[in-house]
């Protein structure tokens, strides 16, 4: 059942252009052009997973509904849909292993989501890195991998799935994509209020 918070993606989903990949629901929002790029590296990244981890891709067909790719930065868990969220600036900039190991990272979660564990408080730096060590052991399946393993494990040196951290990604993010410092600014003092 869908969160409060997540119908805005239930409706990103019901308006996005959808094709099955590979076995896979895969979903892209339409402010990707025409998101022909987004399917084709989907489709090389479940490959990959396909490939060297067939027993991770089986596990993710019954845990995922489907893969959105929308407007965001990064990736997240949507438990209420059963989707996997990445960012359509991520896919079309990461390689094929690099958006496998996304996924395999955000299945992950579908997975702990669906045996019980829940993404809250203190439970946050163990479920990331149970999700970190899952995207390593897949890509240490995959020949050539040294350096993107070398690049996640490096994220284990920073506590980036807490709130404040996500909170300083969105607001270089917003800085990025040319949002003007005073939105920004009201933004910020409307978070504090909450």
């Amino acid at each position: 059942m869908p969160r409060l918070s997540e119908l805005p993606w239930l409706l990103l989903i019901w308006t996005a252009r959808r094709r099955i990949v590979e076995g896979v629901r895969v979903c892209v929002s339409h402010s990707a052009d025409d998101g022909d790029d987004v399917f084709e590296k989907a489709a090389e990244a479940l490959r990959l997973i396909a490939r060297y981890a067939p027993r991770m891709s089986a596990r993710m067909r019954r845990d995922v509904k489907r893969l959105l790719f929308g407007d965001v930065f990064g990736g997240r868990y949507l438990d209420g849909l059963q989707t996997c969220l990445i960012g359509v600036d991520y896919a079309r900039r990461a390689l094929p292993l690099e958006l496998a190991m996304m996924v395999v990272h955000e299945a992950t979660h579908a997975r702990l989501a669906r045996a019980g564990f829940r993404y809250v408080g203190a439970c946050r730096e163990r479920i990331e890195r149970i999700c970190i060590a899952a995207e390593i052991l897949f890509a240490e399946r995959v020949p050539g991998s040294q350096a993107a393993i070398d690049s996640t494990r490096a994220l284990q040196e920073s506590e980036w799935w807490t709130p404040e951290r996500g909170t300083e990604d969105a607001i270089a993010e917003l800085r990025r994509r040319g949002l003007p410092e005073w939105i920004i600014w009201i933004l910020l003092r409307l978070r504090n209020r909450a």
